[in-house]
């Protein structure tokens, strides 16, 4: 059943960004019985519509073996309603873009949790259907040290906050170095993607490219037909600035 919501225009000069997301499964990683903790990060000019959460923590799951590798599956799907607010350099400026961090752990039979790895993954800028495979790494120590910690105490080097992941939340420089941070890959989690775009400027310019489609199709007509068309854009425009006045 389609929402009332996926027809609600955006103002001007807003993208209204629909993600319906998956997290599909996670493989390759070390220990079993693994969940996935995945965070939203938005960048400046971003917004959710509403109370929503940014972040979803996936059920415990039992790895089997597939294709060499132990596969744990989630299928654990989230969503949310993203609002943009400067659609005029979106399209220029794709560090803007949001992006999720993830956070994947196990749980052993006495209830310790280790970390098995960090990603991160932006968001598939382009509408429609995406796939997507994420690697991800673990801050590691020294060798010995860390590899006998794991395994009997349980513990780990794990991270302060998870957005360093990406940026840390309190970095105000220019360029961010991680020079000497030392880590260790880890397995992948694989995440699936539908994404809806809709914003005022991308209804207009479809439609005018759908009539000068159809004009195109009849070329003596193509003259009268611009003119008219010209004349009820701008009569559109102006009724739309109207209204906005009186709505004020």
């Amino acid at each position: 059943m389609l929402r009332k919501t996926f027809f609600l225009q955006p103002e001007g000069g807003a993208l209204s960004v629909v993600l319906l997301g998956e997290i599909v499964s996670a493989q390759g990683f070390e220990y079993n019985d693994i969940y996935v903790t995945a965070q939203l990060q938005l960048p400046e000019f971003w917004e959710v519509s509403g109370d929503q959460e940014l972040s979803v923590v996936t059920q415990i799951s039992r790895t089997k073996s597939k294709h060499l590798y132990n596969v744990a599956n989630f299928n654990c799907p989230f969503e949310y309603d993203l609002i943009y607010h400067n659609i005029t350099t979106i399209e220029d400026d794709l560090a803007h873009w949001p992006c999720v961090l993830m956070e994947v752990c196990s749980l052993d039979s006495w209830d310790r949790h280790r970390v098995e790895g960090y990603g991160h993954l932006p968001l598939p800028s382009s509408p429609g259907v995406h796939e997507v495979e994420v690697g991800t790494w673990r801050p590691s120590g020294t060798p010995v040290v860390d590899t006998l910690r794991r395994f009997f105490v349980g513990g780990a080097s794990r991270l302060r906050e998870m957005s360093y992941i990406s940026k840390p939340s309190d970095f105000e420089g220019r360029h961010l170095s991680k020079y000497g941070f030392q880590t260790e890959s880890s397995g992948t989690v694989d995440f699936r993607f539908n994404i809806i775009h809709q914003s005022s400027s991308s209804v207009q310019r479809f439609q005018s490219e759908q009539l000068n489609h159809a004009i195109s199709r009849h070329g003596g007509l193509r003259t009268s037909l611009a003119a008219t068309l010209d004349v009820f854009q701008r009569a559109r425009q102006k009724a739309a600035s109207v209204a906005a006045t009186l709505n004020y």
